[in-house]
């Protein structure tokens, strides 16, 4: 059974989203990274300890004006 989070940021007008992203990623440094100070590697660095895979969604990505929730499309622009 996959373990799918779904993640989403609403827009100043409280029904389109601003982004979302489908993923497999917990919200932990072991998910996400963690800047690291090493000597070893020469400075910063980001450590991850899990590999995760996921999918980020924005307007500007698809070419169109706003996200909306599927059928509740209703200006030009929109993309459900």
């Amino acid at each position: 059974v996959p373990h799918i989070k779904t993640y989403y940021q609403l827009g100043p007008d409280q029904e389109s989203m601003e982004y979302l992203i489908v993923s497999s990623h917990n919200l932990s440094k072991a998910a996400w990274g963690e800047i690291q100070n090493s000597q070893r590697y020469g400075g910063r660095r980001l450590f991850v300890r899990h590999w995760e895979l996921g999918v980020f969604v924005s307007p500007s990505l698809l070419g169109c004006r706003r996200l909306v929730p599927f059928g509740t499309a209703t200006r030009t622009g929109d993309v459900a």
